[in-house]
């Protein structure tokens, strides 16, 4: 049994791939967010939305509406 994680934003639901603490993100002498390595990420986890909540990012999978088939 598989259980996974979904957040909701809003009226957009998505399901959790990882959460990941901002200051991997950060440049030690700019302070900045290093954007290649955050976009590496993205990439490679698949995520199509990364939310931020407090000091962590979450790369999230868009959850499809559902579509009724008749």
């Amino acid at each position: 049994m598989v259980i996974e994680e979904l957040f909701r934003n809003g009226d957009e639901l998505y399901r959790i791939i990882r959460r990941i603490p901002v200051h991997n993100f950060v440049e030690k002498k700019s302070g900045s967010i290093v954007p290649e390595a955050f976009n590496l990420w993205k990439e490679h986890l698949g995520a199509d939305k990364v939310l931020k909540q407090n000091e962590t990012f979450i790369f999230c999978e868009t959850v499809p509406d559902a579509v009724i088939v008749e």
